[in-house]
């Protein structure tokens, strides 16, 4: 086992975000007693080594007339999603919804995220409010 070096460990992250994974951010906005938090993760969809076979699955197979070989068809891998949190945060407890929205919308203006699949999840309670807040913020700071 080799020494973990800064410039390996640096080399290993560039590798991984030159993938261009897609991207999942999740934002649990907080209350008055309950800080806001978030979470960017990778995700990456792993083959299991299993396989679905459709209603009329066919094999692949060597076709002795052609002599070409024919892909299998209705068959598919059976794929498992895995997620690599890279970043975690917990905001200052009475963070405003505005100030929550400008964190997102300035943490997703990064260039690591140019170029991929991002998906934003966001859990609130009083949703309707927490909205009206955080678009108010976004269209603020950029507008159309």
């Amino acid at each position: 086992m080799g020494i973990i070096t800064r410039d390996t460990l640096i080399e290993s992250v560039r590798t991984i975000l030159d993938e261009k994974l897609p991207v999942c951010v999740g934002v649990d906005v907080g209350q008055i007693r309950d800080p806001s938090a978030l979470c960017v993760s990778e995700v990456s969809q792993l083959d299991t080594g299993k396989l679905r076979f459709g209603p009329s699955p066919q094999p692949a197979r060597l076709d002795s007339k052609s002599g070409l070989w024919i892909p299998a068809e209705d068959i598919y891998p059976v794929m498992v999603t895995e997620y690599t949190v890279r970043h975690i945060r917990r905001l200052p407890l009475g963070t405003s919804y505005p100030d929550v929205a400008l964190i997102i919308a300035d943490m997703l203006c990064s260039p690591l995220f140019a170029g991929r699949d991002v998906r934003v999840l966001i859990a609130s309670t009083g949703f309707g409010t927490t909205m009206a807040h955080f678009s108010q913020a976004v269209k603020a700071r950029w507008p159309a």
